[in-house]
This record gives C-alpha cells, structure tokens and sequence, in this order.
C-alpha cells in the first residue's frame, strides 16, 4: 500500500463517487511482542490503521498470511448467503 500509483487510483475512485469497499491485508505487528517493543508496534499499527481510513481502505491484520485463506472463504460464504 505505498506505491503512489495504487494511493492515486484508490483516491481517484473515491472522488469519482465509487463506493465499492476495498480492504489491505497486512502481517499484525504486534504478534510476538512485549513491552515497550509491543508499545512501539501498537504506534505503528495505529498509524497504518489511520493512513488506510484516510483512503477508504479497511485494514486487517492476521496472524499469519495463511488466515487470509480463511478471511476470503467467509467473504464468500458471506456474499453467497446475502440476496441481491
């Protein structure tokens, strides 16, 4: 999520009145941390929390990147039940 390029056209369909839910997948910063390295990342993840609601993007934080398996799996469970 820092290429200028994918920033640019994330705002550029937003200001075009698009209102399409997007979301970034990112490795928790926390896991594994103690103390004042744990206060560190807990900075950092709020930071990059506020910098993808500034863009209309939602975060999620795993574990592990093999939980996105899981994520998308819901997704579409989701989408499946829900009538359109």
């Amino acid at each position: 999520m820092q290429d200028p390029n994918l920033r640019r056209l994330i705002d550029t369909v937003r200001s075009r009145g698009f209102r399409n839910q997007h979301f970034a997948v990112f490795r928790d910063p926390t896991k594994g941390k103690k103390g004042e390295a744990l206060q560190q990342v807990q900075a950092q993840r709020a930071l990059i929390d506020l910098d993808m609601k500034s863009l209309g993007v939602t975060p999620w934080f795993v574990d592990t990147y093999a939980k996105i398996d899981e994520i998308v799996e819901n997704i579409r469970v989701d989408r499946e039940s829900t009538p359109e």
